[in-house]
């Protein structure tokens, strides 16, 4: 698992730097850490998918980490963001860019301890679904969270784009494939023949689904706003069963 760690004061990158190294030995899992002294550092060498965890401070000089948040949200809805903060003025706004968590300066191994549980729980359970289709040379899976979007493309194909923008084509039938993905949430009909991960929805113009990488595909224009009120209904659901369930955990 790849993790950046954001923060203007030496002291305390290093401090979180020994916790999670502390916290990778004690629950035997791979971590690779990236530190930053700035969120300019961080944005520099940014590209989508590139961590699965941000440990950012707020306030930092230069950008603070409200604005770094900003941007990396139009370019990545799938990170986890954990602000750290001595302070909690910003926690509405922190939290409207889809903020994982809210650490509270000095930062205790307790507490970085319980967020890594909890992620890790959280990765575990996303990544068991996958689906399954046939290719020209055998069968395939790609597990759901990987999905960005599914199409009907040309000459009877369907094309089911992942996370690194690979394209892969299957003939199986676009109801088949949407059978498999019925029963799970976060895959959302936004035109005949188009399936979109909301995951990875980042807004909506009047007739366009806007999604992470500056990828755009049409939407029905006379259901956009529903379709968007449903995809803000998703988000919202998500970040609260996540802060539900952490509660019950500490």
């Amino acid at each position: 698992m790849n993790i950046a760690l954001v923060d203007d004061m030496p002291d305390e990158l290093h401090n979180m730097e020994l916790i999670l190294k502390d916290y990778a030995a004690h629950s035997n899992v791979d971590l690779s850490l990236s530190s930053y002294l700035n969120a300019e550092e961080l944005l520099a060498d940014y590209r989508p998918l590139l961590y699965t965890v941000i440990f950012l401070d707020i306030y930092m000089d230069g950008m603070s980490g409200i604005e770094a948040a900003r941007q990396i949200r139009t370019l990545d809805p799938d990170s986890l963001i954990v602000f750290l903060t001595s302070s909690s003025d910003h926690m509405p706004e922190a939290f409207s860019f889809h903020a994982y968590e809210y650490i509270m300066k000095p930062v205790s191994a307790d507490k970085v301890f319980r967020v890594m549980d909890d992620i890790l729980r959280r990765h575990t359970e996303t990544s068991g679904k996958k689906l399954f289709f046939g290719r020209k040379k055998g069968n395939y899976s790609i597990a759901y969270k990987d999905i960005v979007f599914i199409r009907t493309g040309t000459a009877n194909y369907l094309e089911i784009m992942d996370k690194e923008g690979r394209i892969h084509k299957t003939r199986m039938t676009f109801s088949a494939i949407g059978e498999q993905i019925k029963e799970d949430a976060r895959f959302l009909l936004i035109l005949r023949g188009i399936y979109v991960n909301m995951d990875y929805i980042i807004g909506f113009d009047r007739d366009i689904c806007r999604l992470t990488g500056d990828l755009q595909l049409p939407v029905n224009i006379r259901q956009s706003r529903k379709l968007e009120q449903i995809w803000q209904n998703y988000i919202f659901n998500r970040i609260r069963k996540e802060s539900r369930g952490r509660r019950n955990n500490q």
